[in-house]
């Protein structure tokens, strides 16, 4: 069965595909049913959905969201095979009103699942480019926020530098699971569909920490060492709104036989930019749902996006390529069994807003550390500047949080006569912001001086 997540004449409804282009609200299909099919399980669901109903339209008027879909979910087995049943009727009933696909506006299927799970890494056609990657699928989150339904557009705005496209295949969690075996997860999937992970190129490598993590020593715990590490996190450009494009539709789990062996398909603007398989996964669908079990409750309506499936063709451009701040779209996603998802791209041209609260530190450029030195960071004890006045009000001391730390200004005698600490706080009236264009580390040089 095709389930989806419609607006329909002021109306938000659960439907599903009854005929090529057309769909019924599963009230409809539920409302066709003779008495002998409403089981005892299937009338306390809809009880239940019955006693929500005006808290359910309460919620819409002031704008919360809609959990229609996760409440289906939740009905079971029993209340699916009571839509089945009904979707049966209603093809021979000409009372039952058929709603055209091309009237309404398509929601994503879980409007606001509780928790998103997206696989990094899992195709392998990317193997070859990894320096070192773990044994197991690694996963990220990303919020219900940055989802889009079908035909909605994709906003990119100017200031959010590369982004482009990743079609994938993603499963709704159909029941609660913790710790749940591999031979086993399929039980648990209620359906799949076409899940766009948009991916903000540009932003990650604003993010991009290049660090020393401090770990306990191996050979004496109560010690610590320093590890250098590469990392960016990915709020930013996996998480930001309409990041996340979903649908059209939720198809339940008996529909497709094989979720390990569906063809991919993504064009960008006409052209074709990947065309692949999920057999090229590192992890099939089963594993993944298992690894993220050891780890995280799983609920129903939460969503797994397994991972991207990139491959190009011999003579076709990569996704990679698909900027879409200068290539133009739609994208269009076609998954096997699936059908096809199709979102606009809309580019904002405009500058972030004023998210400091000091314009003065916020002049138009960060500081940011970028030394290629080996010395650590902790030797770090200066920053020298051009002289301008400190303008932080705090009578006694003062220190400013610029980019990536709290940078010391150097202490000048001539306009204090404070006894500061070398590093880090110094006394009012001789802090200075420090710009990435204007400034430079300096390694010890403080001490040297006044030594």
């Amino acid at each position: 069965m095709k389930l989806a997540s419609i607006g329909y004449k002021d109306r938000d409804l659960i439907a599903a595909e009854i005929g090529p282009g057309e769909l019924v609200s599963i009230e409809a299909l539920l409302a066709v049913l003779p008495s002998s099919v409403a089981r005892p399980s299937v009338r306390r669901a809809l009880a239940r959905r019955e006693r929500d109903s005006d808290a359910d339209r309460r919620r819409q008027r002031f704008g919360a969201p809609h959990q229609k879909m996760r409440d289906l979910i939740r009905g079971g087995p029993a209340l699916l095979e009571a839509l089945r049943q009904g979707l049966e009727i209603a093809r021979t009933t000409k009372s039952v009103e058929r709603m055209p696909a091309a009237a309404v506006r398509w929601h994503p299927p879980v409007r606001r699942p509780g928790k998103i799970c997206a696989v990094a890494m899992n195709n392998s056609a990317s193997n070859e480019r990894k320096v070192s990657a773990p044994d197991h699928p690694a996963f990220f989150l990303k919020p219900s926020s940055c989802l889009v339904g079908h035909n909605e557009p994709i906003r990119i705005r100017s200031y959010y530098g590369s982004v482009h496209p990743e079609p994938e295949l993603a499963l709704v969690i159909g029941r609660e699971v913790r710790d749940i075996p591999a031979a086993g997860a399929l039980d648990a999937v209620f359906g799949y569909t076409i899940f766009d992970d948009i991916t903000g190129n540009g932003m990650r490598a604003e993010d991009r920490f290049h660090y020393y993590a401090l770990y306990p020593k191996k050979s004496n715990p109560n010690e610590t060492e320093r590890v250098e590490q590469h990392l960016s996190y990915a709020g930013r450009y996996k998480g930001t709104d309409t990041f996340g494009a979903m649908g059209p539709w939720l198809v339940t789990r008996d529909e497709i036989a094989n979720p390990d062996d569906l063809s991919v398909r993504c064009s960008v603007g006409g052209d074709v930019v990947a065309e692949d398989s999920t057999r090229y996964y590192n992890y099939k669908v089963a594993e993944v749902v298992s690894f993220i079990s050891q780890f995280h409750t799983l609920h129903p309506g939460d969503v797994v996006s397994l991972g991207t499936a990139f491959k190009p063709g011999a003579t076709r451009k990569s996704i990679h390529t698909a900027n879409l701040q200068t290539v133009a779209g739609p994208i269009e996603i076609a998954i096997e069994g699936l059908g096809t998802q199709s979102n606009p791209v809309i580019v904002e041209q405009r500058e972030i807003g004023a998210w400091r609260l000091n314009s003065a530190h916020s002049s138009g450029s960060r500081s940011v550390w970028r030394s290629k030195s080996s010395t650590p960071r902790s030797a770090i004890t200066s920053i020298t500047t051009r002289s301008k006045r400190c303008s932080i009000s705090s009578p006694t001391t003062c220190s400013i949080r610029m980019g990536r730390g709290t940078l010391a200004a150097r202490r000048s005698s001539s306009r204090c006569s404070g006894a500061a600490p070398p590093r880090r706080r110094v006394p009012h009236g001789t802090c200075t912001p420090v710009s990435s264009s204007r400034s430079r580390a300096t390694f010890g040089r403080a001490e040297r001086a006044s030594a």
